[in-house]
């Protein structure tokens, strides 16, 4: 490494014997020890045959060949021997290698196998290695269980302020409203019951945007009527705050879901539909729901202008960033994955799978489908 790194730094151009040394450092060590061994055995052997033919005083040219010629029968022998007796040393090395690659691709429950052929050092290492894997999958544990709690305290502090809304705030707002129209209805002056009027409509108003807020926070439907009717819901809302055309369509979902599988997936749909409607400059939008073998599968797909996802991810600020990580992160609770595709004036594809239970898995199938929309069609 210290002569690559010397190679490869600015300075006089690298001379025969320093490039041979960088290309000797690229070799694995298994080669550098097999051919270290197979060259002192072929030294070994070249000398101790030179000596027997000068101790012999042998002449003949043949017998030279002969000398030569089993010479390098030893060398080719000794270094199969090696090769064999390296390749058993090596091999728990070779195994711990695999066992991180296959860690590094996502197989956080692979472990090194112990062996034989393991010297002292070599299973120190092994037994660290598997270590350090565990520590690492009981902190991924305890990451996943704090993450659950903190999400389930923000729901139920979500379920609180959507109650209060709706039991104290609407209804001081609806009391209100009541007194303004019997003030309207009982006054004489235009002046005073035009105002009362404009007062009326801004109640109305505030009573609508608190139920509309506290509908977000926790729908009852979710509860109520399941994820679908729930989707429904919001996408109806959006569609009527933003102008935009929701097409809402689902599949095979009949009977109900776990309810936190229910609650994962509608926040992911909720969120992918809030940054449509703040982002994308979109005019359609259509939302999938679809039981595809053993996983719910939910699909946002807009033709609005795509965004950088890695520049996304970075600028949380603007909110989006943030979004889409809770999203990864809420999926993550329930075995799901997240996959984005946003091309730049292409539109926006967001796809969250989440896994059924073998309870969930037994629902019978819903045979309503609609036709696809060509507009939202991607290529």
């Amino acid at each position: 490494m210290l002569i690559n790194d010397a190679l490869t730094a600015h300075g006089p151009r690298p001379t025969l014997l320093q490039r041979l040394l960088a290309q000797l450092g690229a070799v694995s060590l298994f080669y550098k020890v097999l051919l270290a061994n197979g060259a002192l055995v072929l030294a070994a052997t070249a000398t101790g045959m030179a000596l027997t033919g000068w101790a012999g005083r042998a002449d003949s040219s043949l017998h030279g060949l002969q000398l030569a010629g089993f010479a390098a029968g030893v060398a080719v022998l000794s270094l199969l021997i090696n090769a064999l007796v390296l390749r058993a040393a090596f091999s728990p090395l070779q195994r711990l290698e695999e066992t991180a690659d296959a860690v590094r691709h996502g197989d956080a429950g692979r472990r090194a196998p112990h062996s034989v052929l393991s010297d002292p050092t070599v299973a120190r290492l092994i037994d660290t290695f598997n270590a350090m894997l565990e520590a690492q999958e009981r902190q991924r544990d305890e990451l996943a269980a704090f993450s659950s709690r903190t999400l389930d305290a923000q729901e139920e502090e979500r379920r609180r302020i959507a109650r209060e809304l709706h039991d104290e705030t609407a209804q001081e707002l609806t009391a209100l409203l009541l007194r303004i129209r019997l003030a309207a209805n009982g006054s004489r002056e235009p002046a005073t019951r035009e105002r009362l009027a404009e007062l009326r409509v801004a109640t109305a108003r505030t009573l609508d945007g608190v139920r509309r807020l506290a509908r977000e926070l926790r729908p009852t439907i979710l509860d109520d009527l399941g994820l679908v009717e729930a989707v429904r819901a919001c996408a109806q809302d959006v569609a009527t705050r933003e102008g935009l055309q929701v097409d809402v369509r689902a599949h095979g979902l009949d009977g109900r879901l776990h309810p936190t599988r229910e609650l994962v997936l509608y926040r992911v749909v909720q969120e992918a539909l809030s940054n449509v409607a703040k982002h994308a400059d979109a005019r359609n939008v259509r939302v999938t729901l679809d039981r595809a073998g053993g996983d719910v599968v939910a699909t946002v797909v807009d033709d609005g202008r795509g965004f950088d996802l890695a520049t996304a991810i970075d600028v949380a600020p603007t909110g989006r960033g943030l979004g889409l990580l809770g999203m990864r992160e809420r999926l993550a609770l329930v075995g799901g994955d997240l996959e984005i595709d946003a091309p730049l004036d292409r539109g926006t594809r967001v796809r969250a799978r989440v896994p059924l239970t073998s309870d969930e898995r037994r629902g019978a199938p819903d045979s309503r489908l609609s036709t696809p929309d060509s507009r939202l069609e991607r290529p």
